[in-house]
């Protein structure tokens, strides 16, 4: 019978071990998993430091923004200019792509999505121009000539600020 209390005993101290080492385990794996996430933000951090400075983006948004306010432009009339009543029409009506005068608006879920420019011979729009114009007064220097021939009238009196 001692053999028996001698075998319960040894049972008991080895279920107590084992519960112990549980625990010791079940703190360690939060510890290895905390060193886990420190190591995958760390190489996150090695990786977005390594980019290459080309790698970095200048938004569509950024760019308008810049142009409206660095360059004046009216960007509430170049809406206007392009969302004449008969694009708006078309838009009502369901069409995918409209071309004015030789510029086609591709558009999606009754949003112009993008304009595709007509050729290249075709005189700039005064909106253009009034951006060529504002881009060589900060350069303080002079539109190239190809502005000059689309606008000669126009740009007669053009004198960088």
């Amino acid at each position: 019978m001692d053999d028996i209390e001698d075998l319960k005993s040894k049972i008991e101290t080895i279920h107590g071990r084992i519960s112990e080492h549980q625990r010791e385990m079940t703190a360690l794996q939060g510890e290895v998993a905390q060193m886990e996430a420190t190591r995958r933000s760390l190489l996150a951090e090695v990786e977005r430091r390594s980019r290459p400075a080309e790698d970095i983006h200048i938004t569509d948004h950024a760019l308008l923004r810049y142009v409206e306010r660095v360059f004046g432009i009216d960007v509430d009339a170049v809406r206007r200019e392009i969302l004449t009543d008969g694009v708006a029409r078309c838009i009502e009506l369901g069409a995918s792509t409209i071309t004015v005068d030789g510029i086609q608006f591709r558009v999606k879920d009754r949003s112009i999505v993008t304009v595709i420019g007509g050729d290249q011979n075709q005189r700039l729009s005064l909106l253009a121009l009034e951006l060529a114009c504002c881009a060589c007064k900060i350069r303080n220097s002079r539109p190239p000539a190809a502005v000059f021939t689309a606008f000669d009238d126009t740009l007669a009196g053009f004198a960088p600020a």
